[in-house]
């Protein structure tokens, strides 16, 4: 499964490749001519995030070359108006004014609303606009399978406290229910009473 996210005069774009045992995620930035790229387990991924904003560098860039323009418009605007004198100032002023409220409107682009989840391989950002809840459910429903997958069977091999810490940890995070938890522990518990596997009234070998 892939999902892509485009930020505003795509100053940003991020993609999600949702593997089996991993993620790839991939982020570019067209203005700074620069990008990321890696896969990152589903287990290293952690559950908690963060909101952010970042700066919208190619709105800024317009910003730049749009200032001089948007300056020079009114200053003619104004010098043209007032050469008349029958013009009344609101009408002096309507123009200027409306310029004023555009602006004002295009500067809600000039930031980039983002949810952060820092990795041991680095960031994953994943842009608000409205893919977000099904980008973090899909991570959530990845990771949960490869935790099942890596822990969630029995391993008699190992000592049985860390065993029975390592389904206590499953079930407090959510891994597994406590039914599922229960039985498992129960389990543990009477292979460490009956190594051997034999219950009580297991047939004994008759001696002659």
């Amino acid at each position: 499964m892939k999902i892509e996210q485009y930020a505003p005069l795509k100053a940003i774009v991020t993609t999600f490749e949702f593997g089996e045992a991993a993620l790839c995620y991939s982020q570019d930035i067209p203005s700074m001519a620069k990008g990321v790229s890696y896969d990152i387990d589903y287990e290293d991924i952690p559950k908690e995030t963060k909101t952010i904003k970042v700066p919208n560098r190619r709105f800024l860039q317009l910003v730049r070359y749009g200032r001089i323009a948007f300056i020079s418009v009114v200053a003619f605007f104004l010098f043209s108006q007032l050469s008349h004198q029958n013009q009344n100032i609101g009408e002096i002023l309507l123009i200027p004014a409306v310029l004023l409220v555009i602006a004002g409107m295009a500067a809600r682009k000039q930031h980039i609303a983002m949810i952060e989840i820092q990795t041991k391989r680095g960031k994953v950002q994943i842009i608000k606009d409205g893919q977000e809840r099904k980008i973090l459910e899909e991570i959530e429903n990845h990771r949960k399978n490869r935790i099942i997958d890596l822990y969630g069977e029995i391993d008699f091999s190992n000592d049985p406290d860390a065993e029975i810490r390592k389904f206590e940890w499953l079930r407090d995070s959510d891994y597994i229910t406590a039914e599922q938890a229960e039985n498992a522990i129960k389990e543990i518990e009477e292979r460490r009473c009956n190594p051997s596997g034999k219950h009580d009234n297991d047939e004994k070998p008759t001696h002659h």
